[in-house]
C-alpha cells in the first residue's frame, strides 16, 4: 500500500491529479456551510467567508484517510475477499465524515478566528485518526 500512497503524493504535486476533487470538497464544504447559515463562497478551491480564506490542499480532501483505511483492511490476514471488498462501502462514510471535518472547522474559524488552530490541528486531525480506527476495528468485527 505504500507504493500507490507515494505515487499518489508524487503524481499530486507533479500534474496536481487531485485539482478537481478539490474543487469538489470546496463546492460540498460552501454548500453545507449555507445549509447552516454561513455566508460563504468558493473561489476554485479557496473558501471565503465573512472573515477568512480558507484553501482546501489535497490533503483536505482525506484521500490519505481512505487509502490508510484501506490499508488497514488489506493488513488483517484470513480475511475472505467478499469482506475485504465490502470495505470499499465505508469510503463515502469517511468521505462523509471529512466534509463535516471541515466544515465545523470553516464554522470555528469564521465564528472565532482563534478556534481555528485548536480545530484543525487537534480536534479534527486526532479525531479523524481514531474515527479511521474505531471504523477499522467496527469493519474488522462484523461479519
Amino acid at each position: 500500500m505504500a507504493i500507490p500512497f507515494y505515487a499518489a503524493i508524487e503524481f499530486s504535486n507533479r500534474f496536481g491529479i487531485f485539482k478537481e476533487f478539490q474543487l469538489l470538497v470546496a463546492e460540498q464544504t460552501v454548500s453545507l456551510l449555507r445549509a447552516f447559515g454561513f455566508a460563504a463562497s468558493a473561489d476554485g478551491w479557496l473558501i471565503r467567508t465573512t472573515n477568512s480564506i480558507i484553501e482546501i490542499v489535497p490533503e483536505c480532501t482525506a484521500w490519505r484517510d481512505m487509502v490508510a483505511f484501506l490499508a488497514l483492511t488489506l493488513a488483517v490476514p484470513s480475511v475472505k475477499p467478499l469482506k475485504r471488498f465490502r470495505a470499499l462501502l465505508f469510503i463515502p462514510v469517511i468521505y462523509g465524515v471529512n466534509l463535516v471535518r471541515l466544515t465545523t472547522t470553516v464554522a470555528a474559524v469564521t465564528a472565532k478566528p482563534e478556534w481555528g488552530e485548536v480545530v484543525h490541528n487537534v480536534l479534527w486531525r486526532e479525531g479523524m485518526l481514531l474515527f479511521i480506527l474505531l471504523l477499522w476495528v467496527y469493519w474488522w468485527r462484523s461479519k
